[in-house]
């Protein structure tokens, strides 16, 4: 079970931001893929990513918002001695 989260998310929104909606729901939540797949998914939905030249577009940065949201999920998860696959 996952006691606590905390996520935060940089250039993809007009400042940089906490998904608390995603925290709070992930507090309790299983430890298993599903869990971080709905995860990346919220996170996703709270963020307000913004269109940039440089940056890229806002469709290439949700993307890369629920990629990096399940690496950094795994990567906790495994520190914490629970890993998931």
């Amino acid at each position: 079970m996952i006691k606590a989260a905390q996520i935060a998310l940089g250039p993809v929104a007009p400042i940089p931001l906490r998904a608390t909606k995603t925290e709070a729901a992930l507090r309790g939540a299983p430890i298993n893929n599903e869990t971080i797949e709905r995860a990346a998914e919220s996170v996703c939905r709270e963020s307000n990513p913004i269109a940039d030249p440089v940056w890229g577009s806002a469709e290439y940065k949700e993307e890369i918002i629920k990629v990096f949201t399940k690496r950094g999920l795994k990567k906790a998860l495994k520190q914490a001695g629970t890993p998931v696959e």
